[in-house]
């Protein structure tokens, strides 16, 4: 039975052991008709508890018969009280005494749990955890698909989709209409939606919000509907639904720093993810195949297409060229098949935010499907897929992929701006870091492949000195020589480089859980070393010399709210003992002295929420770069005078690197300050600008070469068009070009230019091409999409670098979930009815 039915019986034999108290009460003070009346509603109290134990519990229990009895008796000491006979009334209460006996003896009290998925297709994140508690006796379980809406564009609540017709046919639905969670009152409630009202395409139903929920059971608990590769987004870190549950599952312990620290670290569980435990058996016991699709794969290599609803939002345009290259690699491959799995809210969401886009989309889509490229994958059940394809190709930032490491299977991972093969050139011409350190015609930096060259800038001869890791994404990156020892700062890393005659060894830092961009620069002051933070929770000083490192934490703790987390970018300056670091996200300056370790926070010129991406000092003023919006700073620190500059020639204009559109943010990657000018070096915008220190004047600079207004080609597209910018002697300065891997080194006062393209030898590309490797603390394991290893070249099975090994992927990612062996459901489970067990005072009433 019910535990809140059983309680309300309880409660009934209290109110019934009162009634006979006041029963004999009226019958002393004569008051026949009343006690008569009260004994009628004592047959009805007993009516209802033998009709409920009768519905809820084997038929022929000792306790309705004892309630029967019961009835009986009241009936007859009702009628001798209208005859005035004497009657004996305690037995009424020896007769409740016997039903209560019994009734503690024969009804157990079950918990009650409820599911509240929505869509079916992220069943598999609840599934482990229903498959354990349907087979415990101790519960009562219900699966109860809720309704959900799309969005209009005005916010408004749109179509209804219910998809309880959906599930697998082994779980027993209940409708969600016939299921008030006012009146049941579940024990436990799960759900996998977090977002509430806050969701900008979809709506579960407003009556399973879990500010709703949370009224109705005694806990509420969230497993996420995504598994992840070791990262999380900055935006799971606080959602909705986390301030009115009870528990949230997690997938490890490592992750439990990802989430808002105001959250009670024990409504955080490091159990794994029920989506594995689904995975894991069906790679044991594989479902059955659709036969179309049987005779699709036979004698084929299953590629699972993966396409995300982020990869797409981010350059719909870019995607969608990207999709339409995947499914030209896959035209007339005889030994290929591609198994194409849209996001299922992908149409839903294309409608919502991306509308000019879906007509491209759905010619896609038609063509996929009319030309036979594939199986088009859109059934609710994505862990039946994932055990019948042999490998994922598709984004990295999707849990689809720890799908596919749990399962042992390989993962080749896209770079969406490819989509053409690359031209012999586009291997071999080097791309510069936009960190180097420069000493003579000689440059120290870090290459693509983590290996520390030396390149000359007038021979272009490249010396490589040493691997820094192995890992394959941009760890390291500033570089200082002190001396014999190179320094080499850390990026996505949490350790410091030191090489010396090519000897190479780190000092740890103090680790903590982060994302990428830990760190975003390292300067120099006397024999000291800053580490100027991105995601990191403090300024690093290490001392060169002892080796020593202190933290600075509390001069941080103001520049803590960025949306993206990163506090800082490349606006850093040193000024005498002052290290000046400008906010990547207000107008505020963090000035800190490294002499005493004090400091102050200066705000600067207008707040507009502009950031700083750079900062650059000529001797008197600061020019700050701003993130957001347009408007250039100058700013004496002495006088504290600030000046704003942003009337740009008519024809000025940035363009997102994200999306393609045309904007007014993060306009300039550098700011070379000349006696009577500042010039200014594009980053997203179409032209240099020339700002004359006297008059104000913003005008355009063209340089004594062709400005290049895109990349190449798609292996040519950065981030910025300009990286590496360096003033040379006092009227000249070199820069680097993205968009076509040129260093230009311009000599101003003769308006003159000289041209270097450095070649890497492909030879030494192809032995440090990492191949099947771990990736980074974020992506455990995969292969890369890149120049060398293609798409077409992996279909072929001529991967360059480490082949796949699936044990290596098993055990990377061991250390980021717990329970991989599939038991995070029962785990999950069993802890939470203990839980119930303990609110409610111990475990007499399930024996």
């Amino acid at each position: 039975m019910r535990k809140y039915l059983r309680d309300k019986i309880i409660d009934l034999f209290a109110t019934l052991e009162e009634a006979h108290k006041e029963i004999g009460e009226y019958i002393q003070a004569g008051e026949i008709d009343t006690a008569i009346s009260l004994m009628a509603q004592c047959q009805e109290g007993a009516t209802a508890i033998g009709n409920t134990i009768e519905e809820t519990e084997s038929e022929g229990t000792r306790t309705v018969e004892y309630l029967e009895e019961y009835y009986k008796l009241l009936f007859v000491l009702s009628e001798s009280l209208e005859i005035g006979q004497k009657c004996d009334f305690s037995q009424l209460n020896k007769e409740l005494y016997k039903i209560r006996n019994s009734f503690d003896h024969e009804v157990k009290a079950k918990i009650e749990i409820a599911f509240f998925p929505y869509k079916a297709s992220m069943w598999d994140s609840l599934e482990s955890v229903w498959l354990a508690a349907k087979d415990d006796d101790r519960c009562e379980c219900y699966v109860v698909p809720i309704p959900y809406f799309d969005r209009n564009k005005d916010g408004s609540l749109g179509t209804m989709h219910y998809e309880g017709d959906q599930f697998p046919s082994y779980v027993p639905i209940t409708d969600w209409q016939s299921y008030n969670p006012a009146v049941m009152l579940p024990d436990i409630a799960y759900i996998h939606n977090p977002y509430d009202q806050f969701n900008l395409v979809t709506s579960v139903h407003p009556a399973f919000y879990s500010s709703e929920l949370k009224k109705y059971t005694n806990q509420l608990v969230y497993i996420p509907y995504y598994s992840t590769s070791g990262d999380m987004s900055q935006g799971q870190s606080s959602l909705p639904a986390y301030q009115n549950v009870d528990k949230i599952i997690i997938q490890s312990e490592w992750h439990r720093k990802f989430f808002e620290s105001t959250l009670p670290l024990e409504r955080l569980l490091p159990l794994g993810s029920p989506k594995f435990d689904r995975i894991i058996r069906m790679a044991r016991e594989k479902p059955e195949l659709p036969s179309e699709w049987r005779k699709k794969m036979s004698g084929k290599t299953v590629y699972f297409f993966n396409t995300s609803l982020a990869g797409l939002l981010s350059n719909t345009e870019v995607y969608l060229r990207k999709m339409e290259y995947v499914f030209n690699c896959f035209q007339g491959r005889e030994n290929a098949l591609l198994l194409w799995r849209p996001h299922p809210l992908m149409e839903a969401t294309l409608d919502s935010m991306r509308p000019q886009y879906k007509k491209h989309y759905m010619e896609l889509k038609e063509r996929f499907i009319v030309s036979g490229l594939g199986i088009y994958d859109d059934t609710s059940d994505i862990s039946a897929s994932v055990a019948w394809s042999d490998v994922y190709i598709g984004d990295s930032g999707t849990s689809v992929t720890s799908l596919f490491a749990i399962a042992g299977k390989p993962q080749f991972i896209l770079n969406n701006n490819l989509n053409k093969e690359p031209e012999p050139d586009d291997l071999t011409t080097l791309a510069l870091s936009y960190k180097m350190y420069l000493e003579g015609n000689n440059a120290w930096l870090v290459s693509y492949y983590s290996w520390l060259v030396k390149l000359n800038l007038e021979s272009g001869r490249l010396d490589p000195i040493c691997q820094l890791t192995d890992m394959t994404m941009g760890r390291y990156a500033d570089v200082l020589k002190i001396g014999s020892r190179i320094f080499v700062g850390p990026t996505h890393a949490q350790d410091i480089c030191i090489v010396e005659n090519g000897e190479l060894r780190k000092i740890a830092l103090e680790k903590f859980n982060q994302r990428t961009h830990s760190f975003v620069k390292m300067v120099q002051y006397k024999h000291y070393l800053y580490l100027i933070p991105g995601r990191y929770p403090a300024l690093v000083r290490f001392n060169t010399e002892t080796e020593g490192l202190t933290y600075y934490f509390e001069c941080l703790k103001e520049f803590t709210g960025a949306q993206d987390g990163i506090m800082f970018q490349q606006g850093v300056c040193i000024r005498g003992q002052f290290l000046y670091m400008a906010s990547a996200f207000d107008n505020r300056v963090l000035i800190f002295d490294m002499e005493s370790g004090k400091y102050r926070i200066k705000a600067v010129g207008q707040n507009v929420g502009r950031g700083c991406w750079s900062m650059e000092d000529d001797g008197e003023d600061f020019w700050i770069l701003p993130i957001n919006g347009s408007v250039i700073t100058r700013w004496n620190p002495v006088t504290d005078e600030v000046r704003e500059y942003s009337n740009y020639p008519e024809n000025f204009f940035c363009r997102n690197f994200e999306h393609g559109f045309v904007c007014q943010d993060r306009p300039f990657s550098a700011a070379v300050c000349f006696d009577d000018y500042v010039l200014l070096v594009p980053l997203w915008s179409n032209m240099f600008i020339k700002i004359d220190k006297l008059t104000g004047e913003m005008s355009q600079w063209d340089p004594p070469f062709k400005l290049p207004q895109e990349p190449k080609n798609c292996y040519y597209k950065n981030y910025s068009s300009f990286g590496f910018t360096a003033k040379i002697g006092s009227k000249s300065f070199i820069t680097f070009c993205y968009y076509n891997r040129v260093l230009y080194a311009i000599d101003m006062e003769k308006n003159e230019c000289t041209q270097h393209q450095y070649q890497i030898n492909l030879e030494f590309r192809y032995v440090d091409e990492y191949g099947f490797n771990y990736v980074s603390e974020w992506l455990q394991y995969a292969c890369l999409e890149n120049d060398i290893n293609t798409l077409p070249a992996f279909l072929d099975g001529k991967i360059v670098g480490k082949p796949f090994d699936s044990r290596r992927q098993l055990e990377l990612y061991s250390r980021i979930s717990a329970n991989i062996d599939g038991t995070c459901g029962e785990k999950v489970h069993n802890l939470m009815v203990e839980e119930v067990i303990a609110k409610a005072g111990g475990v007499r009433w399930l024996q």
